[in-house]
Order: structure tokens, then C-alpha cells, then sequence
């Protein structure tokens, strides 16, 4: 006794030695008094019989749904009987008092499932339904509690409950490198996903065991049966029958949810070829074997050597022949194998086809045929042509309505407007000069230069004439400063 208590010690950091006393105590008095307490020695004593169970130290017991020895180890289910505190029995502080009532309350909590419970449900274990029947049991139990039935009793021994049950913990880990294993392996072909059970749980686990996330010993069977269930059930990554498993997936939209005969069919092959690939192997080995045996004994040169000799390579031809025969064998199961993956390919060709017919004679019942199509052409053809005459009408209006410009004018105009800004500028610096007295003499030569343009721009009349001798005359009498 203590092997499992001094496992804990040196593995789990809640069972270090501070904390021995009270986690081998009968601590049921502190659900009321200290419920921290309590809570935190129900976590730390549940967490230890999982990683027991994980690391495969407890034995477990031979089950009517299990097919392994009393010896085997599982590691997703517990097995709880009154034998179990001995198990757990330390040397110091003696058997754990409250181990039944930490079981008990890792089912309310649903951290342990009774077996068949887990194995019989049909929804998923995260998620309950409506109804007395589906109400958690964890809320049963304390409304019950509540109605003052049913209060643990702190006087008597407590005592372990009898059965097999699921710790879901380990099933969650086990399941999260089997997802990791399916999605790294994952094919769209039905034959490469679809397995016996045990080729399943080999496959699986035998990347898994090489990291040491799955260690030896191997899953037992009720180990397997509860993975399929709740990978089937609760994660959706497989369809399972119990003996055969397809991994969901694929491209094929139209895949059958449930294990079908093609299922079984290509699982059984699937296995017999691994079988004879198995057997290929060891006979190939078994013929190199007798080839070096032969050749030893003739090499020997002893008096029996030459009948050692015949013998061994009468054994060899038989072991070539069992090979052939197993290689011709092998050959012929491979070939079926590829009339399958055929035979699938060509029924998903067809029903795509079958589809793809049915989508297209809708859309033609929606084109309406030929006819309509042609119809539909013209009418855009004449809409087209109308709306291009329309806008050549228009274009033509608008031509027509603007009168075409004489370019003369629009310069006499500029020109006009150009001197009649030197007569205002001229008329400014006049009035200027006026005020101060002065005539420059070069201003009255470009004023007649101005007045020269404006001649030839403007038609003389008597009127202009008399008005440009009297503008002369005035510049004449202006005197000039000396």
C-alpha cells in the first residue's frame, strides 16, 4: 500500500505534503462550515483519479462492456468499488475519508458519467433537454436538499459508490489528439476514411503515443467504445456503428450520416489488405531468413550441411510460394479497391450530372426558349436604333439654332474696347497734369497718335471734326513751363 499516495506526491502539485492532512481527512463538515475549502479538496482529489486513471495506474475491473483483462488499465473510465481507498491508502495518514463524496459530487458537478448513462444517451452531454427526466441531476439533488431529504450525513462512514464511471476530462483530452490526428490525415477520398474499429483506434493513437499525449498501454475496449461514442455524438468528427468508424468530411455533400453496407464492405477490406501486406512482410523476411540459414549451413562444410541445406531451401520455396500466393492475393484486393473508389466517383459523377441537368432545365424554363430569347434581341435592337436617331435629330436642332460668328466684328470690338481704356487712361493722366501746370511734349505727340487710331476707327463727320480742331486749339494754348 501507498504506491498510488507517493505517485500522487511526487506527481500532482495539489497532493504536495502541506496539504496531506486535510485532502485524507473526512472534510464533509466543511461543506457548510468552510465551502472553499471543501470545493478546492473535491477539485484537487478528483483531479488526482483522473491523472491516475490517464497515467494508467489504477487496475481496472473486468466490465460486461469491456473486453479486457482485470489486469488492463483503462484511462477515460473509473472503476469505483469499496477496494478503491485501500488503492489510494496513504502510510502516514491512512485511507482518504471523504472519496465517496468526492465521487459523488463530481457526478452532480458532471464531472464523471455513469458508463452506461454515457454510453446510452442520445444528446450530446453538454447540452439536456426539456422535462422533470432531462433536468441536471446537480439541481435535483439540491432542490432536494432543500426540501431537507437527503443532507449528507457527517456521522457514518461514507461510503463509495459502486460502479463504472466516465471522467470526462480524459475523454475531452483524448479526443482533442484524435481531432488533431483527423485533421492532419484528412482525404476527401470515403475509402482512406473509412476503418474497422481497432484499425481506428491504432491509426489514431499511433502518432499520438510517439509525442507521449497517448502513452502506453493502449486504450482498452471500454475506453474505445466511450471515445467513439462521444466523438460520434458530442464532437461530430466520425459515424460509427460500433465495429466500423467513417471520418466525416469529404467533398461529397450528399455523404450518409450513419454507417452504411459500403461502410462495412470497404472496412473489412481495408483490413484484410493490411493483414496481407502484414503477412507479405513477415513472409518476405522469413525467405531472407531460410536464403542466410542455407547458405551458412552449406558454408559449414560439416557431413549433415548438405541435408541442413536442402531442408532450408525446401522451406524457402514454400515461404516463396505462401508469399506469392499472398502477394496474387493482395494484388487482387487492391484492384477491387480501385473499382470501389471508381464505382463511388462515377455515382457522385452521376448525381452531380443529375443536378446540374435539373439546374439548367430550370434556368431554360426561366429563359423561356429560343423564341423569347430572339424576340427579347430585336425588340433591344429597335430600341437601340430609335434612341440613336433621337439623338441625331437633337444634335441637328442644336446646330442649326447657333448663327455663325464674323470674326471682323468680334475683333473690332476688342479693338474698340482696347482704346477706349487708352482714351480713360489718357483722359486720367490729361486731368492730372491739368492740376499741376505741365504739358510734357511727348504727351501731346501720343495723344496725336491716339487720336490718329481713333480716325481710322471711327466715321468722321462735321460734328467729330469741329470737336477735334477745338481739342487741338486747347492743347496749343496751354503754355509750357520752361
Amino acid at each position: 500500500m501507498g504506491e498510488l499516495a507517493d505517485y500522487l506526491a511526487q506527481n500532482d502539485p495539489s497532493f504536495r505534503r502541506a496539504r496531506l492532512p486535510a485532502l485524507y481527512s473526512d472534510f464533509r463538515t466543511q461543506k457548510v462550515l468552510n465551502p472553499d475549502g471543501y470545493s478546492a479538496n473535491v477539485t484537487a482529489w478528483h483531479s488526482a483519479l483522473a491523472r491516475l486513471a490517464w497515467d494508467g495506474q489504477i487496475s481496472a475491473l473486468p466490465t460486461a462492456a469491456s473486453s479486457s483483462s482485470p489486469s488492463s488499465s483503462q484511462r477515460l473510465v473509473l472503476d469505483c468499488d469499496p477496494k478503491l481507498p485501500a488503492k489510494l491508502e496513504s502510510r502516514q495518514f491512512g485511507r482518504p475519508l471523504a472519496l465517496g463524496t468526492v465521487i459523488r459530487d463530481s457526478v452532480d458537478n458532471g464531472a464523471l458519467f455513469p458508463l452506461q448513462d454515457f454510453l446510452g444517451r442520445q444528446g450530446s452531454i453538454y447540452h439536456t433537454g426539456g422535462g422533470w427526466s432531462n433536468v441536471p441531476w446537480r439541481a435535483a439533488a439540491w432542490a432536494v436538499r432543500q426540501l431537507g431529504f437527503g443532507a449528507p450525513s457527517t456521522t457514518r462512514e461514507d461510503t463509495i459508490p459502486k460502479g463504472h464511471f466516465v471522467i470526462l476530462a480524459n475523454v475531452e483530452k483524448a479526443a482533442v489528439a484524435i481531432a488533431e490526428n483527423i485533421a492532419a490525415r484528412r482525404s476527401d477520398s470515403r475509402f482512406e476514411r473509412t476503418f474497422n474499429r481497432r484499425d481506428f483506434a491504432r491509426e489514431m493513437l499511433a502518432q499520438q503515443q510517439q509525442h507521449s499525449v497517448l502513452a502506453p498501454p493502449s486504450l482498452s475496449g471500454t475506453d474505445t467504445d466511450v471515445l467513439l461514442r462521444f466523438l460520434e455524438r458530442d464532437k461530430g468528427l466520425i459515424a460509427s456503428d460500433g465495429r466500423t468508424v467513417r471520418i466525416r468530411g469529404g467533398a461529397d455533400a450528399t455523404e450518409e450520416p450513419t454507417i452504411t453496407a459500403e461502410d462495412e464492405a470497404v472496412a473489412e477490406l481495408r483490413t484484410l489488405m493490411a493483414d496481407l501486406r502484414h503477412q507479405t512482410a513477415l513472409l518476405g523476411a522469413r525467405v531472407d531468413e531460410l536464403t542466410a540459414e542455407a547458405k551458412a549451413a552449406v558454408a559449414a562444410g560439416r557431413g549433415s550441411s548438405h541435408a541442413t541445406a536442402l531442408g532450408l531451401l525446401r522451406r524457402k520455396r514454400a515461404a516463396e510460394e505462401a508469399l506469392k500466393r499472398r502477394g496474387a492475393a493482395l494484388g487482387q484486393l487492391e484492384d477491387v479497391a480501385g473499382k470501389l473508389e471508381q464505382a463511388r466517383d462515377q455515382a457522385q459523377m452521376v448525381r452531380v450530372m443529375e443536378s446540374s441537368a435539373g439546374a439548367l432545365a430550370a434556368l431554360n424554363r426561366e429563359v423561356g426558349g429560343v423564341a423569347r430569347v430572339e424576340g427579347a434581341v430585336e425588340a433591344l435592337r429597335e430600341q437601340v436604333a430609335e434612341t440613336d436617331e433621337v439623338a441625331r435629330i437633337l444634335e441637328e436642332e442644336a446646330a442649326s439654332s447657333v448663327e455663325a460668328v464674323d470674326e471682323a466684328e468680334v475683333d473690332a470690338e476688342l479693338r474698340a474696347m482696347e482704346l477706349a481704356e487708352q482714351e480713360r487712361e489718357a483722359e486720367e493722366m490729361q486731368k492730372r497734369l491739368d492740376e499741376a501746370g505741365i504739358v510734357p511734349v511727348d504727351t501731346a505727340g501720343k495723344e496725336r497718335e491716339r487720336e490718329s487710331e481713333r480716325q481710322k476707327l471711327r466715321p468722321v463727320t462735321p460734328t467729330t471734326e469741329a470737336a477735334e480742331r477745338l481739342m487741338e486749339m486747347a492743347l496749343e494754348e496751354k503754355p509750357q513751363q520752361a
